[in-house]
C-alpha cells in the first residue's frame, strides 16, 4: 500500500533547495553597497552585516581587518542648503574615501565618516563615531571617537623571541 504524501511534505520538497540556495547567499556574499565608489577588502577580513555607502568615494579595507555587527561606512553627504528631491540628488564633489589598514577591529554599532584613515592594528569601542583620522596601534572610542591609550603591538619575531613561561 503506497501512501500518498501531505501537501506539506510536497511544498518541503519543493522549496528545500530554495531555502539552501538562499541561507547559502546570505552567509557568503558581501553586503549591499550603495554607490559609484567602490568596495575594496584585503585577505581574511571578518565583516559582519554593515551598510556601505560608496557614494562620495572608496571603501578600502586592508588585511585582517574585523568589522563588528551593525556598523555603517559612509562616504557620502548632501548639501543641507537644498531642500526635497535636490537634497536627495545632490552629493559632495570632494572625494571622501575610507581607508581601514591592516589589522584594524572596529566593534559593534560604529559609524565610520567619510575622509576618515583608520591606522594599522587599532581598536574602535563599540557605538563609536569616527569622525577624524585614527593613528595606528591605539584603542578609540566615543562620540566622537578619541584616543583613549596606545595599544602594546607585539609582532611575531618578539613573540618567538621571548622565553616560555
Amino acid at each position: 500500500m503506497k501512501i500518498k504524501p501531505t501537501l506539506n511534505t510536497i511544498i518541503n520538497r519543493l522549496t528545500r533547495p530554495l531555502i539552501h540556495y538562499l541561507q547559502w547567499r546570505m552567509l557568503w556574499e558581501m553586503p549591499p553597497i550603495h554607490g559609484q565608489g567602490k568596495f575594496v577588502y584585503g585577505k581574511q577580513c571578518s565583516i559582519t552585516n554593515p551598510i556601505i555607502n560608496t557614494r562620495c568615494g572608496d571603501v578600502i579595507l586592508g588585511n585582517d581587518v574585523a568589522i563588528g555587527q551593525n556598523c555603517m561606512l559612509i562616504t557620502g553627504s548632501e548639501d543641507y542648503t537644498l531642500t526635497g528631491l535636490e537634497r536627495l540628488k545632490s552629493h559632495s564633489s570632494e572625494k571622501r574615501d575610507i581607508i581601514i589598514e591592516d589589522g584594524v577591529t572596529i566593534n559593534a554599532d560604529c559609524n565610520i565618516n567619510g575622509g576618515v584613515r583608520i591606522g594599522k592594528n587599532s581598536v574602535i569601542g563599540m557605538g563609536s563615531n569616527v569622525t577624524h583620522d585614527i593613528p595606528p596601534n591605539v584603542y578609540a572610542w566615543g562620540e566622537p571617537a578619541r584616543v583613549r591609550f596606545k595599544l602594546e603591538v607585539i609582532n611575531e619575531l618578539d613573540r618567538k623571541s621571548q622565553p616560555a613561561s
